[in-house]
C-alpha cells in the first residue's frame, strides 16, 4: 500500500551522470519511478550529449550545467543556500553519493534514496538499482522502440567498435559474420563506428572493409541519426557497447559478444528471445571458429529472419 507520504511526491530528482550504456540502463528506474509517482514532476539529472533519449514527459537537466554544482560540492556549507532547489524526493545512482545525499538533504529534500552504480557480482545492473532504490524489478522491454523507424529495413548493423579495445570480438570474425549472414539473407550490412572508436582504423582488416562495395558505412553520427537509419534494421551484431544497448533498445533482434565483462551484469535490458549473447570470455580469440558462431546462433537469426 502506498503512503500518504509516498502519494504527496509532487517534485522528484533522479541523478545518474554516465556514459551511453550507462544511461540507456537507467531508462527502466524513470519508467519505473514515472509509474509509481504519474503526478509527479520528474527531474533527470544526465549527461548532455544523451538528452534525446530521455522520455519527453521527464524534465531532463545537464548534470554538469553550472546551476547544478552545488550538489557535488564537498563542502556542506554550499548546500543550505539552495533551498529553491526542492524536491520532495531524490534517487541517487552513483559510485561515491556521499556528498550528493547530504546536499540534498540540506537543501530540503524529505527523502534520499542512492545506490552505487556498479552491480554486485552475478546481479544485473537494471536489478541492482532497482533493489538498491527500493523499486520493485520491472519486466525486460526495449524502452527506445517510440525513436525507431515505422517499417523493417534489410539492413544488418555492425558496430565493431566499443569502449576499448580489450572489449572487442576481432574485427575480421564480425566481418565474415555480417558477409556470410548477408549472403544468407540478402541484406545489407551497414558499419557504424564512432570517435571512440578510433583504434579500429589501425586495424589491418578496417580499410578493406570500409572500401568493399559489400558495406556501407556510417562513420561519427549523432544518435538521432543512427536511430532513423537503422532503427529498424533486422539485425543487429556488436560488442558490449553503448551501440549495443541503443540497438537492442530499438527493439532490434541483437547478438552481442562479451570478450570480458559479465553479460550477466550488463547485457541490454531486453527480453532473452530478443537477443543472443555470445561469450568469448576466456577464449583465444585469434583462432575463433567463424563457421562454429553462426552455427551457435543459427537458431537465432532463423527466428530474425521472419
Amino acid at each position: 500500500m502506498t503512503s500518504n507520504n509516498e502519494m504527496s511526491c509532487r517534485n522528484i530528482l533522479v541523478i545518474r551522470p554516465g556514459a551511453l550504456g550507462d544511461t540507456i540502463l537507467t531508462l527502466p528506474v524513470l519508467d519505473t519511478i514515472q509509474a509509481e509517482h504519474p503526478d509527479a514532476i520528474i527531474t533527470f539529472l544526465g549527461n548532455r550529449f544523451y538528452r534525446d533519449l530521455i522520455p519527453s514527459q521527464i524534465h531532463f537537466e545537464a548534470f554538469d550545467d553550472r546551476k547544478w554544482l552545488w550538489l557535488f560540492h564537498s563542502e556542506e556549507a554550499n548546500a543550505s543556500t539552495h533551498k529553491h532547489h526542492f524536491f520532495d524526493k531524490a534517487y541517487v545512482i552513483l559510485n561515491r553519493p556521499e556528498d550528493v545525499v547530504r546536499n540534498l538533504k540540506r537543501a530540503g529534500a524529505e527523502a534520499v534514496h542512492s545506490c552505487a552504480s556498479l552491480p554486485e557480482h552475478g546481479r544485473h545492473v537494471v536489478e541492482r538499482l532497482h533493489e538498491g532504490l527500493g523499486l520493485g524489478v520491472p519486466e525486460r522491454q526495449p524502452c527506445l522502440t517510440r525513436l525507431a523507424g515505422e517499417s523493417r529495413r534489410e539492413i544488418i548493423w555492425v558496430h565493431p567498435g566499443s569502449g576499448g579495445r580489450s572489449k572487442c570480438a576481432p574485427l575480421a570474425m564480425l566481418i565474415s559474420l555480417a558477409t556470410e549472414l548477408s549472403r544468407i539473407t540478402g541484406w545489407k550490412p551497414v558499419i557504424t563506428a564512432g570517435e571512440e572508436d578510433a583504434f579500429l582504423q589501425e586495424l589491418a582488416d578496417w580499410k578493406q572493409t570500409v572500401e568493399s562495395e559489400r558495406m556501407a558505412l556510417l562513420e561519427n553520427r549523432p544518435l538521432s541519426e543512427l536511430c532513423n537509419e537503422l532503427g529498424r534494421s533486422r539485425l543487429f551484431l556488436g560488442n558490449d557497447s553503448g551501440i549495443s544497448h541503443l540497438a537492442a533498445n530499438l527493439g532490434i533482434p541483437s547478438v552481442v559478444f562479451f570478450t570480458i565483462t559479465d553479460p550477466a551484469q550488463w547485457a541490454p535490458w531486453v527480453p532473452r528471445d530478443q537477443m543472443r549473447i555470445v561469450d568469448l570470455r576466456g577464449q583465444d580469440l585469434s583462432g575463433l571458429d567463424i563457421g562454429q558462431k553462426i552455427r551457435e546462433i543459427e537458431g537465432f537469426i532463423r527466428i530474425a529472419v521472419r
